[in-house]
């Protein structure tokens, strides 16, 4: 009796236990399937429709070198950064491994050798662009050199025809790298399964890319980390460091600031399994699960970070050296390395836990 009872105890633990996993593991499953659905490959269908607006107005703009023109391209260089910068938590997957981060958005850019392409008599047509150009000569901040001049003050009669050449070129081979991104992740690409389903399939057998749904998440994890990092020891830190505005990354265009904002954004989105209107499950559900106050401290800290940003003034390119200005920079860099540290010390070992248990 004494024994029934106690094995029917133990039966009852162990059906609670079981049950308690297949419900964690669940949600873990949601989690990696809202990242995806809700967030990567919508922000990805985004950087298309953008990019297609892009290549349309450069067209224009290449057919009518005019100044409304120039300003409608750079527009729509500008509507394309948004989408890419909000995608920046997530560049892992093909997005490094095919090499498509470092072809659309590699810097800074190689002035010597684009002007030296420029001079050259070397034939410029697509084939050449997309095989024989490094990244550094290509992609966002090539485009945007010729869009926006040295210091946002391009004017449409500048270019030369060889000039406006190669910026179509460079255009459409943004918009074809771009949309190779989106498809490897929704069909596959160069006989690769699609990433969406490599991704949300973590833990399967044959899944040797995430043998544990951990693996996975920690995947989703330190996308984050490396994002709000980068902000503020790069994109900040650097022009910080060495005083040069030269070091900012859109310096260009004065779209620097924007981008900073747009990298926390897409911190904060990753976090959250979510974008825009959409609400799905994302990685703070599985940390308020495990830790309610930390899960509500990294929320507020992005938050703060971004609202720090906020309150400095645009453009920094222009603005850098006034001493209230840096003092506000430095202040909103101090809250994002603040946020990051959280993340790195506190989140990373809770699934670094998960993948040992």
């Amino acid at each position: 009796m004494t024994i029934g009872t106690g094995c029917s105890n133990n039966v009852a633990s162990l059906q609670t236990s079981s049950a308690n996993e297949t419900s964690t593991s669940a949600n873990e499953t949601v989690v990696l399937t809202d990242f995806v659905d809700r967030l990567v490959i919508p922000t990805y269908q985004e950087l298309i429709a953008k990019s297609t607006q892009l290549e349309q107005a450069v067209a224009t703009f290449v057919k009518t070198p005019n100044e409304q023109n120039l300003k409608a391209a750079q527009s729509a260089w500008q509507a394309t950064r948004t989408p890419w910068e909000q995608s920046e938590a997530f560049a892992f997957g093909p997005a490094e491994s095919l090499g498509y981060d470092a072809n659309l958005d590699d810097w800074p850019v190689n002035q010597t050798d684009v002007t030296g392409l420029i001079k050259s008599q070397e034939k410029l047509d697509q084939n050449y662009v997309e095989t024989k150009l490094q990244s550094t000569q290509k992609g966002f901040h090539t485009i945007e050199y010729f869009l926006f001049g040295e210091n946002n003050n391009r004017q449409a009669n500048e270019l030369s025809k060889r000039e406006l050449e190669l910026l179509q070129l460079l255009t459409t081979d943004f918009h074809k790298t771009a949309e190779a991104l989106k498809e490897s992740w929704v069909a596959g690409v160069d006989g690769q399964p699609a990433f969406r389903e490599v991704f949300t399939t973590a833990g399967d057998s044959s899944n040797t890319t995430y043998p544990t749904v951990e693996a996975a998440l920690t995947e989703i994890v330190s996308g984050i980390v490396g994002c709000v990092e980068e902000v503020g020891e790069v994109k900040i830190g650097k022009p910080i460091e060495t005083k040069q505005d030269l070091d900012f990354e859109s310096r260009f265009s004065h779209n620097s600031l924007t981008d900073f904002k747009n990298n926390l954004i897409s911190a904060r989105n990753a976090y959250m399994g979510e974008a825009k209107d959409t609400e799905g499950q994302g990685v703070s559900d599985l940390v308020a699960k495990k830790d309610p106050a930390l899960d509500r401290e990294i929320r507020t800290q992005l938050d703060t970070a971004l609202k720090a940003l906020e309150t400095v003034p645009a453009p920094i390119e222009t603005k850098f050296s006034d001493a209230a200005t840096l003092e506000k920079l430095k202040t909103a860099q101090s809250e994002i390395l603040t946020t990051y540290q959280t993340i790195q010390e506190k989140v990373v070992p809770l699934f670094a836990e998960s993948t040992e248990s």
